[in-house]
């Protein structure tokens, strides 16, 4: 494993948040991981050990939420309901900072996103663990998972009801085609339309049984393309914003043949962060890493940069896993 040291200014912003941030993401993931055990053997969650588990969550996005971010999108996904739950809430967070959101909502953001699918302990494991695409009568009960959640959630004393509204709204959509109730427009509660952005983020840049991940730039492309549609336009724009068109820890390849990992943001010019060079043009990895602002790159004949990202990748491609390099 080759650790990579960013310049100075990046010291105290991004590394040295991932001391932290690793410490809270494995107290995160195992919090997800036992509350996982205990509703597969019909046993209520440890509320307290989530609630503290958001906590630290929500301090360590308060002081860099690229740290946090970079660990949803690097670490092992095996058990994608398990990595689901634990980003999920890294997503709601950091999009909920960015909105300005107050701290008891944010606590209501995280636990929340973290919940989103108790109700699939209740679904069969064959179904769960499918290879393939769900049949239509598959998906029929799959969608249940929704009314099966908040039924169970109520019986938990240690949760509020904003919480339960947030798992019972995350998957209606602005246009009403959602479910269980086909809410639209403003029916949807703020954190029921924050919820359905970040669990269809996480889910298409995720490995799932029946679909391979796709890059975060084409997340994002999907989500705008949903804009207006099944999602709240004004929203996607403010999620956009709060997590970056590339956002940290996401490998990227650049006109040049070059393959990099993003980071740094510019937020004035969003599609040319920093990245650190890992690869070269034939795809050989670099003996030097060499970290690029993109927005420094400029042609002396126009305005275009020199370098500029052609386009995203999905995580491990090239055999790159940013995890490798930098954490």
């Amino acid at each position: 494993m080759r650790h990579l040291q960013l310049p100075a200014k990046h010291s105290a912003l991004l590394q040295h948040e991932f001391n932290a941030a690793k410490v809270v993401h494995a107290q995160a993931r195992q919090a997800v991981a036992q509350m996982m055990e205990r509703l597969r053997h019909g046993r209520p969650p440890d509320v307290p050990q989530l609630k503290a588990a958001v906590d630290a969550m929500l301090d360590s996005v308060g002081r860099n939420r690229d740290a946090m971010g970079w660990l949803a999108r690097s670490t092992n996904r095996d058990d994608y309901l398990n990595h689901h739950s634990f980003a999920a809430a890294v997503w709601a967070l950091s999009f909920g900072h960015h909105l300005g959101l107050d701290k008891e909502t944010l606590k209501v953001l995280g636990l929340g996103a973290m919940l989103l699918d108790v109700g699939k302990a209740g679904l069969p494991s064959k179904l769960l663990n499918k290879a393939g695409r769900p049949t239509a009568q598959e998906w029929s009960l799959i969608r249940a998972h929704v009314d099966f959640g908040v039924r169970y959630l109520r019986c938990i004393p240690e949760i509020d009801e904003p919480v339960i509204n947030m798992v019972a709204t995350h998957h209606e959509r602005f246009d009403g085609t959602g479910y269980p109730r086909k809410l639209q427009g403003d029916e949807i509660p703020l954190i029921g339309g924050i919820a359905a952005i970040v669990d269809c983020y996480d889910a298409m840049t995720s490995e799932r049984r029946y679909a391979k991940p796709v890059s975060t730039y084409d997340a994002i492309r999907e989500l705008r393309r949903l804009s207006g549609s099944r999602f709240h336009p004004e929203l996607v724009e403010l999620f956009i914003q709060a997590i970056g068109v590339f956002p940290a820890g996401t490998l990227v390849e650049l006109n040049t043949g070059d393959v990099g990992v993003v980071v740094g943001q510019n937020h004035l010019h969003r599609l040319r962060p920093e990245v650190i060079l890992i690869l070269d043009a034939h795809k050989n990895m670099r003996k030097d890493f060499v970290i690029t602002d993109l927005n420094e790159q400029n042609d002396t004949g126009d305005d275009r940069p020199a370098m500029w990202i052609m386009r995203g990748l999905e995580h491990g491609a090239f055999g790159v896993d940013p995890t490798e390099y930098f954490l």
